[in-house]
């Protein structure tokens, strides 16, 4: 078990190391707030403590907008905002077409903030025009930051590049598929597996979807915990998250499980950790594993 837990250090060790390097701060960042730009159709400024300039844009209809001038030459923009809405808003560059950039909840639309991050070529002295338009989201902005480079700033989950699909033997259609591919030996051999999802909801141990139908008055789950747990205004799944804990984790026993039972795959399906510490398991037990990776957000 000492050795799994120094593999699990080494891995979270990894990911920190990652995680430092896609945060590195770049150069030739240039913010612009936006209560200092051009604003259009009645655009309000808001009060708002939280803000880099103490105040923050509203985009609250369609047809407003807020225009940043005189951008230095840059790749890619990040919008600091504040909404209670999921959605999207438009951006455009010169007066071209705008793209559509997606934007999440920050929980409010004052005193709490998120970013938005695009790839998006500006040349010099360009300009950017955030708005409103319809299909569109109202939220509140904040600030603007250009440049090069990630901009200091994780990478937007929610905005990510186009990941291009590498070049293969397969072709993007059914035919392709069906006159090149077949199973592999591992899956015409092994028939049977084991599949494992080990999340916070395993500490109520009362069923899937169980982080959402707490929350749902008169769900046989939310009766459930309130019966239990208490409240979820006063214990929530964040409670649940930090009451659950992996002290009783022996893979080695489980894996000796799955193989009695005759099983020769197994399927994990959690957060990041879970994957870290099956990776620990013993392969030498000779089952197959897949990963099924479940970001915990």
């Amino acid at each position: 078990m000492n050795g799994n837990l120094g593999i699990i250090r080494l891995g979270i060790a990894f990911l920190n190391i990652l995680m430092l390097t896609m945060c590195n701060t770049s150069d030739n960042v240039y913010s612009y707030e936006a209560e200092e730009a051009d604003k259009v159709s009645c655009v309000s400024e808001n009060i708002d403590k939280q803000a880099s300039g103490g105040a923050t844009v509203g985009l609250m209809g369609r047809g407003q907008s807020v225009c940043f001038r005189n951008l230095p030459a840059s790749e890619k923009i990040a919008i600091r905002y504040a909404t209670e809405n999921v959605g999207v808003f438009s951006l455009s560059v010169n007066g071209q077409p705008a793209l559509k950039v997606n934007i999440h909840s920050s929980g409010s639309f004052i005193g709490s903030f998120l970013y938005a991050v695009v790839d998006v070529i500006i040349p010099g002295n360009g300009f950017v025009t955030l708005s409103v338009e319809e299909g569109d989201v109202a939220l509140c902005v904040d600030k603007i930051l250009v440049g090069k480079g990630d901009l200091g700033l994780p990478p937007d989950i929610w905005n990510l590049p186009e990941l291009k699909v590498a070049e293969g033997p397969f072709a993007a259609d059914w035919d392709s598929l069906s006159n090149h591919y077949s199973a592999p030996d591992w899956w015409r051999e092994a028939k049977f597996g084991a599949w494992s999802h080990w999340d916070p909801q395993s500490m109520p141990e009362y069923g899937d979807w169980y982080a959402r139908n707490m929350y749902i008055e008169g769900h046989w789950q939310y009766n459930y915990h309130v019966e239990h747990f208490g409240h979820p205004s006063e214990y929530g799944y964040k409670d649940i998250c930090n009451d659950w804990v992996i002290d009783k984790w022996n893979p080695e026993e489980l894996m000796k499980l799955y193989m009695d039972m005759g099983a020769r795959y197994f399927m994990a399906m959690g957060g990041i950790m879970i994957i870290l510490i099956a990776m620990t398991l013993n392969i030498s037990h000779g089952i197959l594993f897949v990963w099924v990776l479940r970001w915990i957000l």
